[in-house]
């Protein structure tokens, strides 16, 4: 073999072995894009699913504050354990923004 040839078959080795190269990439970006397309056909199905679900809690908490504006203070009576005369309180919860705490001294 003259040098000549040497060049020629060793450019023709890079040839091959870059025809192959390119099919494996052409290969793992076709796999890439057919997976992509999978995560966002999901991400659109979650991200409408998640709107009718933050869609039907507006609408719930919307019904529940309109059922708790009608309810007015709501007093417990709590007596003494320890003897004392100067426990009482009205009690509440966060759930009634309209409620009101107090703190009863005798």
């Amino acid at each position: 073999m003259n040098v000549n040839e040497i060049i020629d078959f060793y450019h023709e080795f890079q040839i091959q072995y870059l025809n192959a190269r390119k099919i494996e990439l052409d290969e793992a970006k076709s796999k890439l894009f057919s997976e992509l397309k999978e995560v966002v056909a999901k991400s659109k199905d979650r991200t409408q699913n998640q709107a009718a679900f933050y869609n039907q809690l507006i609408q719930s908490q919307t019904r529940n504050k309109d059922r708790n504006t009608d309810v007015g203070s709501i007093s417990i009576r709590q007596f003494p354990t320890d003897g004392l005369q100067n426990s009482g309180a009205a009690v509440t919860t966060s759930a009634y923004p309209n409620l009101q705490v107090n703190r009863i001294l005798q």
